[in-house]
């Protein structure tokens, strides 16, 4: 039952270890050594068994992903029955003692062959194509039986290929998996560095805008509280047809140039040739300015 989550266990000797119910979920097993452990009704969900010793391993009710490992417990069972000389040995101890009780049959025949010195072979005759029926029925049978344990252990030989390539699929997709959890952390260093770029940039603009803010304050503020509107309007109704000139923003100049135009029919007007254009200094402090036409 213990929780041992995302937990570096490559390598580790946990030879005869019960962890039964234990949660390794994400654990890394890879190369470990879990002979003989107990690990029924563990949760084993991408849990990295690359390369781990499995040998006699409690698997009962343990499923990792799509792979049922109960199976494999199976096979461990009979791979133990076959140590301990039962159908592993290429024979049931049925089978055995009916082989010994036929052996004993014809050791039996054969001591009687020369019983007190003289040979009853002649009596024996007309029992001896029974007895090798027999005996051909035995051995048909024994070469069934070893057929058949035969293909047993190609089974589970081929079982035991299957459930290593499964393994080594498994594993592979771990470290797959590794290597795009990486890849998912560097993207979103790039992301978070993008973002903090982002923020001092508008950082600079708020500032920006909060100095321009207070600029537009201090020009719409004009003499005697008047706003700059006010002002210039005033300044219009200075004089009916009157301009209001700006300063040129390279220097402390007001440039005033002179246009006149004619026209037949006062709808379609043409530009003379040459325009009059005066460069007036402006002196510090506040001065106002107007221009008129001597008749």
């Amino acid at each position: 039952g213990a929780s041992l989550r995302e937990s570096n266990l490559s390598e580790a000797t946990l030879e005869g270890a019960n962890l039964q119910g234990a949660i390794l979920n994400g654990s890394n097993l890879s190369e470990a050594t879990l002979a003989q452990a107990n690990l029924s009704e563990a949760i084993l969900f991408q849990a990295n068994l690359f390369k781990a010793d499995l040998t006699g391993v409690n698997l009962n009710n343990v499923k990792r992903d799509t792979l049922d490992l109960f199976n494999l417990n199976k096979i461990n069972i009979i791979q133990s029955q076959m140590e301990e000389g039962g159908i592993g040995g290429g024979i049931s101890p049925e089978q055995a003692a009916a082989i010994t009780s036929n052996t004993e049959g014809v050791n039996e025949v054969k001591n009687a062959i020369f019983f007190g010195g003289s040979s009853i072979i002649p009596a024996l005759l007309t029992n001896d194509q029974e007895q090798r029926n027999s005996i051909t029925a035995n051995t048909t049978k024994i070469d069934e039986l070893i057929s058949d344990v035969t293909t047993q252990l190609e089974t589970l030989g081929n079982n035991d290929t299957a459930i290593g390539e499964q393994l080594t699929a498994l594993g592979q997709n771990d470290i797959s998996i590794g290597e795009q959890m990486t890849k998912l952390g560097e993207n979103d260093q790039s992301i978070m560095a993008e973002i903090n770029a982002m923020k001092a940039q508008l950082q600079a603009l708020v500032a920006q805008v909060a100095e321009k803010d207070k600029r537009i304050a201090e020009l719409e503020q004009g003499g005697g509280g008047q706003s700059l509107e006010q002002v210039l309007e005033q300044v219009r109704d200075a004089r009916a047809g009157s301009v209001v000139l700006t300063v040129d923003p390279d220097g402390d100049n007001i440039t005033l140039g002179l246009t006149i135009e004619q026209s037949d029919n006062l709808i379609e007007w043409t530009k003379l040739d040459g325009e009059m254009t005066r460069t007036i200094p402006i002196p510090d402090g506040k001065k106002f300015y107007r221009f008129a036409l001597d008749k």
